[in-house]
């Protein structure tokens, strides 16, 4: 990936009737301005998606915890009820609102596991849409950029339209020396 640093170090050779070269400089360094404020958002973005795609994997795993513990909670619930039926009417009753104890909040638990992850996975949608947008932006930009660039090289630069009038420089006084 090209970073700001390449576009500022980038050098071009010198010719005849190249650009000036204070001008390509400037736009050089508007460029990598630009370029290196979308970089570091882009860098930014990126650390976010990870951190992100980490949560939802915990989140996930989490959930298949959930899904692992209310399959123990089953189990456990169908073995207290062969113990319960074995023992007085009593223990029997208190076994049953034990197990339905544990099985709503396990279900509880694993409702709200479920929510934690829409939203997660709600946000990850709205960061790639976000991410898509600026990645949008940036390219409008790069767009705009480059359709100016166009726009300078099919002007012709003044020295070109003096030499193709057939003007010559050889009579021309030199810089700075009186007519």
């Amino acid at each position: 990936m090209l970073t700001p640093r390449d576009i500022l170090q980038a050098e071009f050779k010198r010719v005849w009737k190249g650009y000036n070269p204070d001008e390509v400089d400037a736009f050089l360094h508007r460029v990598v301005g630009e370029y290196e404020t979308l970089y570091r958002e882009n860098e930014r973005l990126r650390e976010r998606i990870k951190e992100l795609e980490a949560r939802i994997d915990e989140y996930s795993r989490t959930e298949r915890q959930i899904e692992e513990t209310l399959a123990l909670a089953q189990r456990t619930a169908d073995d207290l009820k062969e113990a319960a039926r074995k023992e007085a009417e009593a223990t029997l009753k208190e076994a049953r609102a034990k197990a339905q104890e544990l099985l709503e909040d396990v279900r509880r638990e694993a409702r709200e596991a479920s929510v934690r992850t829409a939203r997660l996975r709600r946000d990850a949608q709205e960061f790639r849409a976000a991410v898509g947008r600026a990645a949008e932006e940036f390219l409008r930009r790069i767009d705009q950029l480059v359709s100016s660039v166009e726009e300078v090289d099919a002007e012709p630069p003044a020295l070109v339209d003096e030499v193709a009038a057939g003007r010559e420089f050889d009579d021309a006084p030199a810089l700075g020396e009186d007519q």
